[in-house]
């Protein structure tokens, strides 16, 4: 399978200014928990819980623990909660070279390789390529594509969003967009610093649609499909998201891998043409 080249590196922490309780009201606010909403689900008591946020209170890690247990926190933000608060950190944060991670990348590999002739590609939290797989690349080679210098080549957002990526093949361009910028809006909900945020890079390129409003035309069909114009042939794909469901590393919980499946029988015809 193709490595791709290796993509911006995101750190293992944000900085972060806040204090801890600050910090849990964010988390308890984005994701929509009320105080006595959470202290029902993590079973602590709202007073405590109000206590924390304020700064009147000091929380033991067990008290963290079940808090970020409580909202599903991610394994990132959870490691930032910890260290918040003065504690060690919960999670590792090991690199897809370590030789621990050698099972993983054995398995990466071998799903990509399973999935030919179609596409697929191993993305980051926000959406780096990392791998790909060669249909993958045959695909992205098809297409014209001249990158300004602001443009990550290394990332699947920025490539579709760029006018000089992939957009002006994108034949439903709008649909795909507005319902990408959503995924992405969801994805940063939690962050804490949204200076330089992947949403914000995308929102700045021009002519993006109205992306918060859904049309009728995105939810006639079972799913939002991809549809590229390819010379005298329009590719239709839909893809799938698969992801790790044991993780107890924030590399592994993180990385997901797209893979593409054709939407019609000419789509299917060309992928099957093309790997002979």
């Amino acid at each position: 399978m193709i490595q791709s080249e290796k993509p911006p590196t995101n750190p293992i922490y944000e900085e972060c200014t806040l204090s801890v309780g600050q910090l849990l009201q964010h988390y308890r606010k984005s994701q929509h928990f009320s105080q006595l909403a959470l202290a029902t689900e993590a079973e602590i008591s709202s007073r405590h819980i109000s206590f924390i946020e304020t700064g009147r209170s000091q929380p033991s890690r067990q008290v963290l623990l079940t808090l970020a247990n409580a909202m599903d926190l991610a394994h990132r933000d959870v490691n930032l909660l910890m260290r918040t608060a003065g504690y060690s950190a919960m999670y590792q944060h090991r690199g897809l070279d370590d030789p621990q991670m050698k099972p993983v990348s054995d398995a990466l590999n071998m799903m990509l390789e399973n999935h030919l002739p179609y596409p697929s590609v191993v993305i980051d939290k926000d959406w780096n390529i990392l791998m790909m797989n060669a249909s993958y690349q045959q695909l992205l080679s098809s297409f014209p594509m001249q990158l300004n210098d602001n443009t990550n080549a290394n990332n699947v957002l920025e490539l579709l969003f760029s006018p000089n990526g992939l957009r002006s093949v994108i034949a439903n361009w709008d649909e795909v967009a507005s319902h990408l910028l959503r995924v992405r809006a969801r994805e940063e909900a939690l962050n804490i610093n949204q200076g330089d945020s992947l949403l914000k890079r995308l929102l700045a390129y021009p002519n993006i649609p109205d992306w918060k409003k859904i049309n009728d035309a995105e939810i006639e069909k079972p799913m939002l499909s991809l549809q590229l114009n390819l010379g005298q042939v329009t590719l239709n794909l839909f893809s799938t998201i698969t992801t790790f469901g044991t993780a107890a590393d924030i590399t592994l919980q993180e990385l997901r891998i797209e893979s593409y499946f054709p939407a019609d029988e000419q789509t299917k015809d060309f992928f099957t043409a093309n790997s002979a």
